[in-house]
C-alpha cells in the first residue's frame, strides 16, 4: 500500500482532503445536533420553503450513506488509475469536489437550525 501511495500521490492527497471534509462536516453537526430531540429541517429551497423534516438519525444515515459513496469512489480511482492515466485523476476531483458539496450541506444545516 505504501508502494501505491507514492506512485499516486495526487488521488491519494485528493481523497485524504475528501474524508476530512466529510468526516468535519458530519462532526460539526454531530456536536451541534446531539441530544436534539425535536425535527430538524433536512431541506430547504427559495421558490418551496421547507421541503424535507428529519431527525439526528438522519443526520448519520446521510453520512453513512456518504462514507459509502466516498469508498466506492475510491475503489473506482485507484482501478481506473491502475489502468489509465486520466480517468483516475478525474474520479479523484469529482470525488472531491462531491465531498465539498457534502461538507457545505452540513454546514447549510447547521445554519438553517
Amino acid at each position: 500500500m505504501l508502494n501505491w501511495i507514492k506512485n499516486h500521490k495526487f488521488i491519494f492527497v485528493f481523497y485524504v482532503l475528501s474524508f476530512g471534509l466529510i468526516i468535519l462536516g458530519f462532526i460539526l453537526s454531530f456536536l451541534n445536533f446531539y441530544g436534539y430531540d425535536g425535527q430538524i429541517i433536512l431541506n430547504f429551497s427559495n421558490p418551496f420553503g421547507i421541503t424535507n423534516l428529519g431527525y439526528f438519525k438522519d443526520l448519520v444515515l446521510f453520512f453513512i450513506n456518504f462514507l459509502i459513496i466516498f469508498i466506492i469512489n475510491f475503489l473506482l480511482s485507484k482501478t481506473f488509475d491502475d489502468r489509465d492515466l486520466f480517468f483516475g485523476k478525474f474520479l479523484a476531483l469529482l470525488s472531491f469536489f462531491i465531498s465539498l458539496l457534502i461538507f457545505i450541506y452540513f454546514m447549510v444545516i447547521i445554519n438553517i437550525n
